[in-house]
């Protein structure tokens, strides 16, 4: 079985990656900020993680990252972009305006609206709550489809048209402790949000994380 590539984006130094490693049958690991490889074709699929690091700000590593993607796409090996991830694949595909900077970021266990059927989002209902946290979004461009939205984000998910390629701005992929992190991490840069009722809206993003894996995982052929 040939394996995943999961291109690490994290700038922190932790090993977040525990649920990658749960949910894809076999992995190989490239950290971003050292060297992401140039040719996605030995691999069943390629992921992209999420990142504290802002895609519009464009960090000097982001040039590799992106030109793995654009060949990804090229070469039609499957691509998950998260988060960070997903923004990536939204420059490569609808240009670097694609990308800007929210005026305020969105976070928090919310819902997510699905707004067309497609394969990546099988066994999900239309509406669903993930946990999201970005400060950064894509917004709509003619390089690709968008699948889902939340309320205050019109790009919560899109497709690139024609290519096994997806992006997702939330974050089903967290553990608890890293959702409660990250969140530890907005309070603290936005004394308006309220924690307490953040956090009364938590809900187990589990399930969806594995059916999110498990779809992508049978869409790259690997199933």
């Amino acid at each position: 079985m040939r394996p995943f590539l999961v291109v690490d984006c994290n700038v922190d130094g932790r090993d977040w990656l525990g649920p990658y490693r749960d949910n894809l049958p076999a992995l190989e690991v490239a950290t971003a900020t050292e060297a992401a490889p140039s040719d996605p074709t030995p691999y069943a699929g390629v992921v992209l993680t999420g990142s504290a690091a802002s895609a519009v700000d464009a960090p000097p590593w982001l040039a590799a990252v992106e030109a793995l993607a654009g060949r990804a796409l090229a070469e039609e090996v499957p691509v998950l972009g998260i988060c960070f991830g997903h923004q990536v694949l939204g420059r490569v595909a609808g240009g670097p305006g694609a990308v800007v900077h929210r005026a305020r970021a969105e976070v928090g266990w919310l819902p997510v609206r699905v707004l067309e059927p497609d394969p990546i989002f099988e066994g999900f209902e239309s509406r669903f709550v993930s946990f999201v946290s970005h400060g950064d979004e894509v917004r709509p461009a003619p390089g690709f489809r968008v699948l889902a939205r939340s309320e205050a984000c019109s790009v919560q998910a899109l497709r690139v048209p024609g290519r096994p390629a997806w992006g997702v701005q939330f974050h089903l992929e967290m553990t608890r402790e890293e959702e409660d992190r990250t969140l530890a991490k907005r309070l603290r840069l936005d004394t308006t949000l309220d924690g307490d009722a953040l956090r009364a809206a938590r809900v187990d993003c589990t399930p969806r994380m594995r059916r999110l894996f498990a779809n992508f995982v049978r869409l790259a052929g690997a199933a």
